[in-house]
């Protein structure tokens, strides 16, 4: 299927488009960090993420143009943020949905609206809070899903050190 042009608005910016080892286990993750997160957790190893203004435009030529790049490289799409763009975050899900890609979401929510998480094979959910650690420790309070058939199997315990 080739790759179509949706009409997306908004202003979702993004930091980065890189590749990521170790965000989705067993997957080759392309990794999209949205600038505009409103959580603001203390100890955040991504505050250039809170400037909403940060970052370039995520287009759609931007984001069709990186997926055709990457198509033999990557298994899954993951944004880093990007839920308080709903409509546009949707719209990106389907095409790489579309495409044959996995996606993902990280996310400092506890949870993400169903519109959203209907796209979503993986998630990670939960403020970091300093105390408790990230995903690779053990005391954390942020969880790690991967939706199948249906079901959320809890894969935290696959980021354990």
């Amino acid at each position: 299927m080739a790759l179509a042009l949706l009409s997306i608005g908004g202003n979702m910016n993004y930091a980065y488009i890189e590749i990521g080892m170790i965000e989705i286990p067993s997957e080759i993750a392309l990794c999209i960090g949205i600038t505009g997160c409103t959580i603001h957790c203390k100890g955040c190893h991504s505050p250039f993420l809170h400037d909403p203004d940060y970052g370039s435009p995520l287009t759609e030529e931007v984001y069709l143009d990186t997926l055709k790049k990457y198509k033999n490289k990557c298994t899954c799409i993951c944004f880093m943020g990007g839920e308080w763009y709903q409509e546009e975050l949707i719209k990106y899900l389907q095409i790489a949905k579309d495409e044959g890609f996995l996606t993902a979401l990280y996310t400092g929510q506890n949870w993400v609206a169903y519109d959203i998480m209907e796209w979503l094979d993986f998630i990670k959910v939960g403020p970091y809070i300093e105390s408790l650690g990230g995903l690779a420790d053990r005391t954390t309070n942020q969880r790690f899903y991967y939706r199948h058939n249906g079901e959320l199997l809890d894969y935290t315990s696959q980021f354990w050190r």
